[in-house]
């Protein structure tokens, strides 16, 4: 299956940048909301970080004094017109109130919402697959972390690699503790991320899993269906990328030497699977 495009513009991933904010707070109180009116509001700027828990400033002070958690986010959308103007702003709704961010056009403001709304759930993912003990919640995640990846209008090469990278993660926490994934949990998750393995390198948490899928289950669908496609593209690539430098125009050499991969997809655990693969046909 194809992964899905998705149409209209694309936006680079935003980690840091100069934005415009202003706080407003949802008290019902006469004095707060006299402040929060159009007439007394004033906007600062500050040098905004998206880092991988929260929202911070370089300059903590101001509307910015305490970072903003993604966990305590709990609305992020699009304000067209605020206050009846041409401002492209952006709601963040908090307990406390709301944080506006007000960007200097349409295209600016549309790539902060995108990264934003790509950071916070990334967090959410990453915190419950790290958690959760139940199946189905794990499952359910990972498919909505690989729907967002791939219809998200963000194009950066993290993009695609969050998945794997919470996935390794998993695999890794699996070794540590000592416990396994029963291998339809395990077939299920790689059905999931098959639109990801078409255009992105497994790890090698992912390689290893796949490898040891492979001899532990010969006769599964996955064998046939999934690895075989993705082995072969891996080899193919292989050839390709390593053929210049092992095979001169002038003459083969005799006796080629054995090279190293020249990416990390090509590795031990990867041979493995496709000996595996070999072995059904």
């Amino acid at each position: 299956m194809a992964p899905f495009v998705p149409c209209g513009p694309r936006f680079k991933l935003v980690t840091e940048g100069d934005i415009q904010l202003c706080r407003l707070t949802h008290s019902g109180t006469v004095i707060s909301k006299i402040l929060s009116s159009k007439f007394l509001r004033r906007w600062e700027t500050h040098r905004v970080y998206l880092n991988d828990a929260w929202l911070s400033s370089k300059t903590p002070t101001g509307f910015m004094e305490d970072s903003v958690p993604y966990s305590s986010m709990k609305e992020v959308t699009v304000v067209v017109g605020w206050d009846g103007g041409h401002r492209h702003c952006i709601r963040i709704v908090v307990p406390q109130g709301s944080l506006l961010l007000q960007a200097n056009n349409a295209y600016v403001r549309d790539q902060w919402y995108h990264s934003i709304i790509w950071k916070k759930n990334l967090f959410r993912y990453q915190q419950t697959t790290r958690q959760t003990t139940r199946q189905d919640v794990l499952l359910k995640e990972v498919k909505s972390m690989v729907d967002l990846a791939t219809s998200t209008p963000l194009q950066d090469h993290c993009i695609a690699q969050a998945p794997f990278q919470v996935i390794s993660s998993l695999l890794s926490m699996q070794n540590e503790r000592q416990w396994t994934l029963p291998h339809t949990v395990l077939e299920d998750l790689l059905v999931t991320l098959s639109p990801l393995l078409e255009r992105q390198q497994p790890s090698l948490e992912m390689c290893t899993a796949f490898s040891g899928h492979c001899r532990s289950h010969p006769r599964s669908s996955l064998v046939r269906g999934l690895f075989t496609v993705i082995v072969q593209r891996i080899l193919k690539h292989n050839v390709v990328s390593r053929k210049p430098a092992r095979f001169p125009a002038a003459s083969a050499p005799s006796s080629p030497r054995r090279h190293p991969p020249s990416s990390a997809l090509f590795t031990v655990p990867f041979h493995s699977s496709f000996r595996a693969i070999s072995e059904q046909f």
